[in-house]
């Protein structure tokens, strides 16, 4: 740690983790450089936690997508309307792919 902050015990350490587990916004809010770097580690924590559920979300939105498209063929629709629901969904797919979410 640097000279500009001050070392914590572990109550502080533990204080400090809370208090950013409360008050930080991950994705929202920046990390500043003027906070604790216990603080700033927190945060960082949770940043990653945060993207890792967004990146797992987008997997199983993606495998439903395409079950879903799998499934077509057992529903009792006309040839027609399952072409265009078929379409409808690569069309779903095609734009969460390029959609940046991480």
């Amino acid at each position: 740690m640097n000279n500009f902050f001050r070392s914590l015990n572990a109550d502080e350490q533990k204080e400090f983790r809370e208090s950013a587990r409360r008050e930080f916004i991950p994705n929202v809010d920046e990390i500043s450089e003027l906070w604790h770097p216990i603080y700033r580690d927190e945060c960082q924590k949770m940043i990653e936690e945060a993207n890792k559920g967004v990146e797992d979300s987008y997997h199983r939105l993606l495998e439903h997508l395409s079950a879903a498209r799998n499934e077509i063929n057992n529903i009792r629709i006309t040839e027609v309307d399952r072409v265009e629901f078929k379409a409808m969904l690569d069309e779903i797919v095609s734009e969460v792919t390029k959609a940046t979410f991480f």
